[in-house]
């Protein structure tokens, strides 16, 4: 089933509103940290109008607002949401978009939401439940040729290739036979007499 917009906009539970509040903050570890002066101007960069100066703790101040718009049918909170997802939010340490990425899709499931993209930009669309929030892995398969120019090089390729299967398959090989005719020859072999006695323990 291929995935759609939602139908309108959605009113999130107040758990929710929480972890995307603290993903906009960035106090995690791997996540972007946003400091108090710099919340309004991501706001305003989702789009929002009649942003307020920050006051007060961070994570409070942004919840607070969330909590506010959550009812609002102009979407503002799916607009943050978007936001958080946006690759250009992470330009200077991609690795910070990852971390928040990995987790919004864990969060917005449960909401029966997920993120997909459209080309670079992000958006909202509806997450069936049971599939995997990430993207499924894409298996690419291509002819040798496609890729090695050189023909005998190329056929030497595939025939290493055809082999690994039958290598990978292979029975386990039995004992070596080497190693168990050593064992019973060790088995068979009579024991050797005892030493005669010391001329002075006969005395």
């Amino acid at each position: 089933m291929t995935d759609t917009p939602p139908a309108g906009p959605t009113t999130f539970d107040d758990s929710t509103l929480e972890e995307i509040a603290a993903m906009v903050c960035g106090d995690d570890a791997g996540m972007k940290y946003r400091r108090g002066c710099e919340l309004p101007g991501f706001l305003l960069r989702a789009g929002w109008d009649n942003v307020p100066d920050h006051d007060g703790p961070r994570l409070r101040w942004v919840h607070d607002l969330l909590r506010e718009r959550n009812e609002d049918a102009a979407g503002d909170v799916e607009a943050v949401i978007l936001r958080l997802a946006d690759r250009r939010e992470y330009q200077q340490d991609p690795k910070e978009y990852t971390a928040v990425i990995g987790r919004l899709q864990e969060v917005l499931a449960l909401e029966g939401l997920r993120i997909a993209y459209d080309n670079t930009t992000p958006t909202l669309t509806t997450h069936e439940p049971g599939r995997p929030s990430q993207p499924q892995r894409v298996e690419l398969k291509v002819a040798i040729t496609d890729v090695v120019s050189d023909p005998d090089l190329a056929r030497a390729v595939q025939l290493r290739l055809d082999e690994a299967p039958a290598r990978n398959t292979a029975p386990t090989p039995p004992p070596s036979s080497c190693s168990a005719a050593s064992s019973k020859a060790s088995s068979s072999t009579p024991p050797k007499p005892a030493p005669p006695p010391h001329p002075s323990q006969a005395r």
